[in-house]
């Protein structure tokens, strides 16, 4: 009877470390699947954040000095360079994001997009000194 009894233990106490086991593995993947979604998430709103701090603070300000019909000037210059200087800390800010896999392509057209942007008023910033004769 000792025997029969130690089986039954044993087998209880078996089946329950399996369930206990399978309950852990299944919390440790929603865990870390969860994890990754929230990695995601920061990621895509940190995506966001800097697109919309580049069209506040890079293209709507150059567009209303395009249309103010301001033509010349120190202010002029310093004005296309702080813009300038924007353009290149949304860029930088863009390059240090680390997206999960799933978000590469995403953040590889961000970044282009802002070092395409930083590298456009770079070259206006020059050109318009030009245009001024300096």
């Amino acid at each position: 009877m000792v025997a029969r009894g130690d089986r039954s233990t044993r087998g209880r106490e078996s089946r329950e470390s399996r369930e206990s086991r399978e309950s852990r593995e299944s919390r440790e993947s929603r865990e870390g699947r969860e994890g990754r979604e929230g990695r995601e998430g920061r990621e895509s709103r940190d995506g966001r954040a800097i697109a919309g701090d580049s069209d506040s603070q890079v293209s709507k300000p150059f567009f209303q000095l395009l249309t103010s019909g301001a033509t010349g000037g120190e202010d002029l210059g310093l004005q296309v360079n702080q813009i300038r200087l924007a353009a290149e800390q949304d860029a930088k800010r863009a390059g240090e994001l680390s997206p999960p896999s799933e978000m590469h392509g995403a953040h590889q057209g961000l970044v282009l997009a802002m070092n395409l942007r930083a590298q456009a008023f770079t070259k206006i910033a020059e050109r318009l000194q030009t245009a001024q004769g300096r």
